[in-house]
């Protein structure tokens, strides 16, 4: 947590500071940081068991929230059991990956992570972690907190199956939300004359709150109080780096053989793709 990096990148930081020598972990080896983890996930169920009730039990969490989100990381290689190609949050989308769900208490600390195939969808890694929560940690009744592309509808129909103990506070996606400001819909710009915030009901969302929230900064750029989704603003010419630039650079700095042969696998796979599209659709 000190400093988080891979175990070689640690090892070697390690003989840059004094931590090393306090702890009697200078000169360590990459075997004995593979150790440490081994020793570590042997007694995963154990630690976050005593976080959970530290962090989330009712005393602890009078709230009952718990937050939850999914990230990934790329990797190198094809020996990893969990590597998989899938939405890529780095940007790497030629490389495998792995993802991880991280639980937190509502002040953001770390109660349990998860790890997961780098093709699982952030739904599926929901359902796991609230099972998790449930029956792991033994905590009956709490507020799973999540995005919209997490707390999907399917997900919402599990939750509401667990007794109706577990809620749930995410945000509707747009076409719900045109669809609540439609002429005859609940949600109307009259509501915020004097607050910004307002509590709807709706035939589409029965037994759910609806909290809705007017953000005057977002509605003067054109957002969705507005009835307009916000887009990103075309950036300035000036920001633009000029085409000569750009070649400049590349010549000076040639890109790595691989580099050019992953982009041009790439694209012959984008080609591929888009002609099969165009065969598809012809009549």
């Amino acid at each position: 947590m000190a400093h988080p990096g891979s175990k070689l990148s640690t090892i070697a930081w390690w003989d840059d500071v004094t931590l090393g020598t306090d702890l009697g972990v200078a000169g360590a080896a990459t075997d004995e940081a593979y150790a440490a983890m081994d020793w570590l996930e042997a007694r995963q169920e154990l630690i976050e068991g005593k976080l959970a009730r530290r962090h989330l039990a009712p005393d602890a969490n009078p709230q009952r929230m718990a937050l939850f989100d999914l990230s990934s990381s790329w990797l190198e290689g094809s020996h990893c059991p969990l590597g998989a190609r899938g939405y890529s949050r780095d940007g790497k989308k030629g490389n495998v990956q792995i993802e991880y769900g991280l639980l937190t208490d509502p002040e953001g600390r770390p109660v349990a992570v998860r790890v997961f195939e780098g093709s699982t969808a952030d739904p599926a890694a929901l359902t796991e972690i609230a099972d998790v929560v449930r029956d792991t940690f033994g905590l009956r009744k709490m507020v799973v907190v999540g995005d919209r592309g997490m707390i999907t509808t399917a997900r919402i129909e599990a939750l509401k199956e667990l007794d109706g103990s577990y809620a749930w506070i995410t945000a509707l996606r747009a076409p719900a939300i045109r669809k609540l400001m439609g002429d005859d819909g609940p949600l109307q710009l009259s509501l915020f004359g004097e607050q910004d915030l307002a509590e709807i009901s709706s035939p589409d969302f029965p037994g759910e709150q609806l909290i809705a929230c007017r953000d005057p900064a977002l509605a003067g750029e054109g957002g969705v109080a507005s009835g307009n989704l916000r887009r990103r603003p075309r950036p300035h010419p000036a920001h633009q780096p000029p085409a000569r630039s750009i070649r400049a650079h590349r010549s000076r700095h040639p890109p790595h053989p691989e580099e050019v042969a992953r982009n041009r696998r790439q694209a012959l796979r984008e080609s591929a793709g888009q002609r099969r599209s165009r065969h598809l659709q012809d009549p």
